[in-house]
């Protein structure tokens, strides 16, 4: 392994009260050579923090990028505050565009929302290619400041199963609302292929003050797809009303003749949807119209008399007669 070091700061009296820290930056640009790269990016770390700098050196070197690594005196480590979540549950996936030049012109958006929600101002910024040879968005914009951020940064991702028959617009219609009401910043939400043309999987990037995790459910499938679209409008319109709506509402092709009404939802639960829960009335129709004329009778029934918060219901038939299921929201313990 190749590696060039500079000593910026000499033991020559003990140092009572600090203590060694490491910083690394991967993947960073290699300008004038890794070499200078190293001992700018050490200079300006002293100026922008205080710290001495003891060693600073790459250990990495290719022909555009270099893994620096910067050793520091101080009494205490560096807070550093990132657009990057290396706990992530699910988040396999880092990157954000699919080309360097797409990155960089994402970079100066990633620095806005990050000095917009964090209340820090950035000390670096700069896009990388992931280690991944099958991500087919590889660049990530990383922006990284010092100190504790009001808010902070968080990525979860899941395997949705399928991808939306329309556009991602429409199927995400009511994610804002969902992030206003959960307190977060919302950043971005990519979909990637995951193991065939009709799988996917969901990475959502925010800001906020805990960990959320995104899940999604399969409410109903359908032979139909126009039925499966109707209610679509149906189902966002009730859920519009729970404590927080799901991030999206839309139907996916699951096979030839099988397509399924998703949602997708972000809450504190790992799995799971939260609050909403699902459930079927056993009650059967031989036809959609007779099942959607009784659909607003069966809700009324779980709303008074039984006390639920009844959100939304619809009408289904995957394998013989019309059901409907009810989505309802869960009412605290006491």
């Amino acid at each position: 392994m190749k590696l060039w070091s500079w000593l910026f700061f000499g033991l020559s009296g003990m140092s009572f009260g600090l203590d060694l820290y490491h910083h690394e930056l991967k993947s960073y640009p290699r300008g004038a050579g890794c070499q200078q790269t190293a001992q700018n990016l050490a200079e300006r770390l002293h100026l922008v923090s205080g710290a001495e700098i003891y060693w600073t050196g790459f250990t990495k070197e290719t022909e555009t990028v270099c893994d620096i690594k910067i050793s520091y005196l101080a009494a205490q480590p560096i807070a550093f505050s990132q657009n990057s979540d290396s706990i992530a549950f699910g988040a396999i996936n880092q990157g954000i565009k699919a080309k360097m030049e797409d990155c960089q012109l994402e970079l100066q958006r990633e620095e806005k929302l990050f000095r917009q929600f964090t209340g820090i101002e950035p000390w670096i910024s700069y896009c990388y290619k992931g280690d991944s040879f099958l991500d087919p968005m590889p660049y990530f914009a990383f922006v990284e400041g010092i100190g504790k951020g009001t808010l902070q940064f968080f990525s979860s991702e899941a395997i949705v199963g399928v991808r939306p028959n329309g556009s991602w617009k429409d199927a995400f219609t009511g994610t804002y609302q969902a992030a206003e009401k959960l307190g977060i910043g919302l950043v971005s939400i990519l979909g990637r292929p995951y193991i065939s043309e009709l799988d996917m999987s969901l990475t959502v990037r925010f800001y906020g003050n805990k960990r959320l995790y995104l899940n999604s459910e399969q409410l109903a499938e359908h032979q139909d797809p126009s039925i499966c679209e109707l209610q679509i409008g149906e189902v966002r319109a009730g859920l519009a009303q729970a404590q927080v709506p799901p991030l999206a509402v839309y139907c996916g092709k699951y096979s030839d003749k099988r397509y399924q009404l998703t949602i997708v939802t972000l809450s504190e639960n790992i799995l799971g949807l939260g609050d909403l829960k699902i459930l079927q009335d056993p009650k059967t129709f031989e036809s959609l119209e007779h099942c959607r004329n009784e659909k607003p009778k069966i809700l009324e029934f779980y709303r008074n008399q039984l006390g639920k918060k009844s959100l939304a219901g619809f009408c289904a038939n995957p394998n013989g007669p019309f059901q409907i299921t009810v989505v309802e929201e869960k009412t605290p313990q006491r």
